[in-house]
């Protein structure tokens, strides 16, 4: 499943290294948020998890092997490492109107205080 990823700018994940064009794989049982390898639906979910920084790396990647999802991110035993994402790519522009109020103008994303608040000023 095309999917995307955050990794420090050294394309290190919680420890674990990871290279362009590799396949990972997972032994063990995979639980979200806790084992296997993780990754996002779309791009601009995964700063949900992870702050915005620009030194950071963004990759398509491809999870496989028993996914287990959540409401915007899966968990699965493989994931492969198809190619960077420039960070324009994750920009305003490609926000939706509603995600540009949710993540701001900026890029930078709300606190969950904000974000509450504005829900309720659209609602």
């Amino acid at each position: 499943m095309k999917m995307y990823k955050v990794f420090n700018p050294d394309w290190t994940c919680k420890g674990f290294q990871y290279e362009i064009g590799k396949t990972y794989t997972h032994e063990g049982d995979i639980s979200m948020c806790n084992t296997g390898f993780h990754a996002c639906k779309k791009a601009v979910d995964c700063f949900s998890y992870y702050s915005f920084d620009p030194e950071n790396k963004v990759a398509e990647v491809h999870l496989t092997g028993g996914l287990k999802h959540g409401s915007n991110k899966s968990v699965g035993h493989k994931i492969k490492i198809v190619k960077e994402i420039k960070t324009s790519y994750v920009s305003k522009d490609r926000f939706s109107p509603i995600e540009k109020l949710v993540y701001g103008m900026s890029g930078v994303i709300l606190s969950g205080v904000a974000v509450a608040i504005l829900a309720l000023v659209l609602r």
